[in-house]
C-alpha cells in the first residue's frame, strides 16, 4: 500500500463521519439548515466529531495494532496514518475552538433563532457540561503545544518521548469532554454508534498505552 492508498483510507474515515453527522442532522433539523444559529451549531457538532474521531483513530493506530497492517500496508504505513490523523484531528479541534468562540458573534448577527432542544439538566448536570467544556478547551491548547512540537524536528526527541506519552491523558480529558457535550439525543443515532465504538476503542488503547 503506497501514501496515497493511505490517504484515501483517511478521507474515506473522514467521510463515514460526515455521512453519518448527515444523517442525524436530518433527523433534528427535518427542515435542514435554515438559520444563524442552525450553522453555527452543526459546524461545532462537525469539526468537534471529526477531531474526536481523528483522534480516537490515532490513539487506535498508535498501539500498532497487527490485525490492521494488512489493511494499511505494514507498520511504517500505519505510523504515517497515525500522524496525518492527529494533524488533521488538531486542524479540526481548532476550527470547533475557533467557532465556539464566534458564538457571540453569531448571536449580534443572527439573534438566537431556533436551537437544539436541551436537555433538563439538574445543577449538578450543568456542573458536569461547564467542567467538561473547561476541560476540552484547556486540552486544545495543551494539544496545539504537544502537536507542534512532535512536528518541530529540532526539539530532542529523548524529551519528546517522555512528552508523547502525555497524549493518552490528553485524549481520556477530551473523551470526557464529548461524553458531556455530545447532543443526548444523537447516541441513538448513526453519528453516536459510531462515536461510541471509536471512544471505546480510543479509551482502551489510551489505557493500554498509559
Amino acid at each position: 500500500m503506497n501514501s496515497r492508498t493511505s490517504s484515501f483510507t483517511l478521507i474515506a474515515f473522514m467521510a463515514t463521519v460526515i455521512l453519518a453527522w448527515g444523517a442525524s442532522l436530518f433527523v433534528d433539523l427535518g427542515q435542514g439548515i435554515t438559520t444563524g444559529w442552525d450553522v453555527y451549531q452543526q459546524s461545532l457538532l462537525l469539526t468537534g466529531t471529526l477531531a474526536i474521531g481523528l483522534m480516537s483513530l490515532a490513539m487506535i493506530l498508535s498501539t500498532r495494532p497487527a490485525w490492521l497492517e494488512p489493511l494499511f500496508g505494514g507498520l511504517d504505513r500505519i505510523y504515517r496514518a497515525h500522524k496525518w490523523a492527529g494533524i488533521l484531528a488538531l486542524g479540526f479541534a481548532m476550527a470547533h475552538w475557533l467557532i465556539e468562540m464566534w458564538d457571540d458573534g453569531i448571536k449580534a448577527f443572527f439573534g438566537r433563532g431556533v436551537r437544539l432542544p436541551k436537555a433538563d439538566l439538574s445543577g449538578y448536570m450543568e456542573m458536569m457540561r461547564h467542567a467538561a467544556k473547561d476541560a476540552g478547551e484547556w486540552a486544545i491548547y495543551l494539544l496545539i503545544g504537544m502537536v507542534l512540537i512532535s512536528l518541530w524536528r529540532k526539539f530532542p526527541y529523548k524529551f519528546w518521548r517522555y512528552l508523547h506519552r502525555a497524549m493518552p491523558a490528553l485524549y481520556l480529558v477530551l473523551v470526557f469532554h464529548t461524553l458531556w457535550l455530545f447532543p443526548v439525543q444523537w447516541w441513538a443515532q448513526p453519528v453516536g454508534v459510531l462515536m461510541a465504538v471509536l471512544l471505546v476503542g480510543g479509551t482502551l488503547a489510551s489505557l493500554l498505552s498509559l
